[in-house]
């Protein structure tokens, strides 16, 4: 046996990690403390080890040293049977330990030994690993035994045991309690694990006083509640011992030798399924999905997620040639399509909870003309939020590109409803103002509010028909430790700043000649593309673009604000962006703004019209909305908009809906992420309670070195997105058609494999994005991988 207080030097990074899935792991859990865990664990480890495996008991966190109260040597003793048989093949480990017997988060107080909650993780994971290298190939069996019940607090306070160790993801035994009032108390710590995502495999039980039989209300209720693979088994232990009898004897027992025989060959069957569907699981993909957004031609190997805990995906692993298997955590750099919102899997676990919390409540309840409380929540937290100031209505809906869908038709009433369409338009004629590179979602009326992409071309929307002006934006980006304006045609540097926060004083730039000369040229866009009768103007879509311009009826101005996503994270010069909404207001445009990727601090800020200093008329919102758990959108609008569809018909109302509208899955959801990202107590990167801005977390000397890498173009930072753009190699394709064994892949591949970091690129465009919620030293960690993994490809620094 061998005990240590630890102390581990805190990493930077919070993930990369991985368990071994060589030996067969469990967690053994208590419906409550005094149930029998350790005992549980000692018929284990013993029949384990009489079938021929190797054990590992290791037990995290122990209180009640003073008193004798060491597991871990009962555990060695009666597994060992005093050391006269399975001597050395019976491992037993205290990682943490304390005199008192008090909970380990008072313990750690009162004696002056504090345990991070990630140390004891990580520590937990490499004696596994340890261990697992250790058996060399024999079967082995890890027994993780956590301390009193699942809501019992870990070493910190607030921080309970089922969510300190559910990134370890270990299916659990389950100790049940056969005293009065036991079944409550089993069948609520099945519910808290169940409920954070983890598996039960089987319920451990005593027979029970004669007459009691909770271990049959217990199987009958998980009968019931679950099905197939998925119903625990309930073993039953007869003969329980009390405290005074000899546990030799008990163990000797033929009864109890053959329940923890077959608990023992249960848990081993249970660990080979898990192994073998992760397996089979990359195969079975490739046969039976359609991915979106993926050539299936250019598939490798199908990354196969067993669950995800906060911001790190675990992912199974298994080395070529039938090698060790393994989990093995990776940094979701995507933020999970540009959704995931809360940083730690412990907040993950809370919006679970809440999500739960209204299926039980609520399930499905039909929208118009009612009201619930997560509806009516999410509304007041979006209003006073990012429509703070001049929204005064949200309309539901279920994703970003419908929102998009509403949004248009709000614009385009707002727009005419005064003076009427105009006389002898045809439909074709009828158009936004837009940004070339923007994208706006796949639905029919989204697509035709962007320019022509690879996303809706020929080969995708035969049907499509850009409708309107689509602008070419100067870009603001980091080059070569300078924060350059570029033209649109990339040929001339427009404005040159020491930093970004100088690019983004729009007060001072709002001075200058650019802004004048960005006037004029978007005035001059605009009245050509209206006017007609020729090649209208540059950006105009359809048959403009062939000299048969028939001028146009502009019902909105409709942008991406600042950041550009799927169009390669471009990020746009303010003062153009700010100018243009200027003179599109002016011309009496309803402004829309689609904060679906970049609102909701995914830019640091709740809207970007603070950036902007400029509000929207319209303003779209998704992804980060549920903080990437259900799908929910909401077009919010201000009294104006409202007014234009009031009327005595219903045919003047706004005639668009969808059967889960304001659901209050999505609303729990989204009130719940709303008030974490607010919280200065949850959210780390929010100064204060009210602050209308978060802390940068990207170093800015790690961006200026990375932006001085031989082949990078480009370097974007704001809020929680960092992405860098990659000079194309010569003769190779640019965009969407980069190829495989482009310098782009091959960072991508390194990043993944080597660094445990998973993210897409967008053509040459690597990015890595993180929630509103990560730490900046987590962001450190990022750049110092992307920095390594440049730097393996051969790309030396200017």
């Amino acid at each position: 046996m061998r005990w240590a207080a630890r102390a581990l030097e805190a990493s930077s990074s919070r993930w990369g990690g991985s368990v071994s899935l060589s030996p067969a792991a469990v967690a053994v859990w208590g419906a409550n403390t005094e149930v029998g865990k350790t005992l549980v664990s000692c018929g284990l480890a013993r029949a384990a080890a009489d079938a021929g495996a190797r054990v590992l008991y290791v037990k995290p966190l122990q209180t009640g040293l003073d008193e004798g109260a060491d597991d871990a040597s009962k555990v060695a003793a009666v597994a060992t049977r005093g050391g006269r048989r399975h001597a050395g093949e019976v491992e037993v480990s205290t990682l943490w330990g304390w005199g008192a017997a008090v909970g380990p988060h008072v313990a750690a107080v009162v004696e002056g030994k504090p345990a991070a909650g990630a140390d004891v993780v990580r520590a937990t994971r490499e004696a596994m690993n340890a261990f697992a290298a250790s058996c060399r190939g024999r079967s082995g069996l890890v027994l993780m035994e956590t301390a009193g019940g699942p809501l019992s607090p870990g070493p910190e306070i607030g921080v309970v045991q089922a969510d300190l160790y559910r990134g370890l993801r270990l299916p659990g035994v389950l100790v049940g309690d056969a005293r009065l009032g036991g079944v409550s108390g089993t069948l609520a710590a099945y519910e808290a694990l169940r409920g954070r995502g983890m598996d039960v495999v089987s319920v451990v039980m005593p027979e029970g006083p004669e007459g009691m039989d909770n271990w049959k209300a217990v199987a009958a209720y998980l009968r019931k509640e679950e099905f197939g693979s998925r119903v625990p088994s309930v073993r039953v232990v007869p003969n329980w011992p009390a405290p005074e009898v000899d546990l030799e004897t008990f163990f000797s027992a033929e009864g109890t030798r053959d329940a923890f025989a077959a608990a023992a060959e249960e848990l081993e069957a249970a660990h080979s399924r898990r192994v073998d569907e992760l397996r089979a699981m990359g195969v079975a993909a490739q046969r039976k999905l359609w991915w979106p957004f993926t050539q299936h031609t250019q598939v490798g190997q199908v990354t196969r997620i067993d669950a995800r805990a906060g911001e790190a995906l675990a992912v199974f692993r298994e080395e070529d040639g039938g090698g060790e298997a393994k989990v093995e955590e990776m940094f979701d750099g995507c933020a999970s399509w540009w959704t995931q919102g809360v940083g730690g899997s412990e907040e993950g676990g809370r919006l679970a909870r809440s999500i739960g919390h209204a299926a039980a409540r609520y399930g499905h309840v039909i929208f118009p003309e009612n009201a619930h409380a997560p509806a009516l929540d999410a509304a007041r937290l979006l209003l006073d939020g990012a429509g703070k100031g001049w929204a005064s209505r949200v309309f539901y809906t279920d994703n970003g590109s419908t929102a998009v869908e509403v949004a248009l038709k709000m614009a385009f009433r707002r727009r005419f409803a005064a003076q009427g369409y105009p006389e002898g338009a045809s439909p074709d004629q009828y158009g936004v103002v837009g940004i070339s590179g923007s994208y706006h979602g796949d639905t029919l009326g989204a697509m035709d509010a962007s320019p022509a992409t690879a996303f809706n071309g020929p080969r995708q929307t035969p049907w499509y028909r850009g409708r309107g002006l689509f602008l070419e934006p100067p870009t603001l980006a980091l080059k070569s430790g300078r924060w350059v304006v570029t033209s649109a045609d990339g040929k001339e540097e427009l404005d040159v700043h020491g930093s970004r926060d100088e690019a983004f004083d729009l007060a001072s730039r709002e001075e200058l000649p650019l802004r004048a000369r960005y006037a004029e040229e978007i005035e001059a866009s605009i009245d050509a593309c209206e006017r007609g009768g020729g090649e209208g103007a540059p950006g105009c879509a359809g048959e403009c673009r062939v000299g048969k311009c028939p001028g146009h009826a502009f019902g909105a101005l409709v942008v991406e604000p600042l950041l550009l996503g799927a169009g390669g994270m471009v990020l746009v010069d303010p003062l153009w962006q700010r100018t243009l909404i200027h003179v599109c207001r002016h011309r009496g445009l309803p402004v829309v703004f689609d904060e679906v990727f970049c609102g909701l601090w995914r830019l640091g800020v709740e809207s970007t019209a603070k950036l902007l200093g400029v509000n929207p008329d319209i303003a779209t919102y998704a992804k980060l909305l549920t903080g990437g758990t259900v799908p929910l959108a909401a077009t919010l609008a201000t009294e104006d908009v409202f007014a234009a569809f009031q009327g005595d018909a219903k045919t003047d109302a706004l005639l668009h809906g969808h059967s889960y509208s304001a659901h209050a899955i999505g609303c729990a959801a989204a009130v719940h992420s709303l008030a974490l990202f607010r919280d200065p107590e949850a959210n780390p990167n929010l100064p204060d309670k009210g602050a209308d801005r978060l802390r940068d977390v990207w170093d800015e000397n790690k961006l200026y070195e990375l932006s001085r890498v031989h082949g990078v173009d480009r370097v974007v930072a704001l809020g929680s997105v960092m992405a860098f753009e990659l000079e194309p190699e010569a003769g190779a394709p640019a965009g969407y058609g980069t190829s495989l064994d482009s310098r782009t892949a091959r960072v991508i591949h390194a990043l993944r494999t080597e660094h445990a970091v998973y993210c897409r690129p967008l053509g040459n465009v690597v990015y890595l994005m993180v929630s509103p919620m990560t730490p900046k030293a987590t962001c450190d960690g990022l750049l110092d991988k992307a920095l390594k993994a440049l730097r393996s490809t051969g790309a030396p620094v200017v």
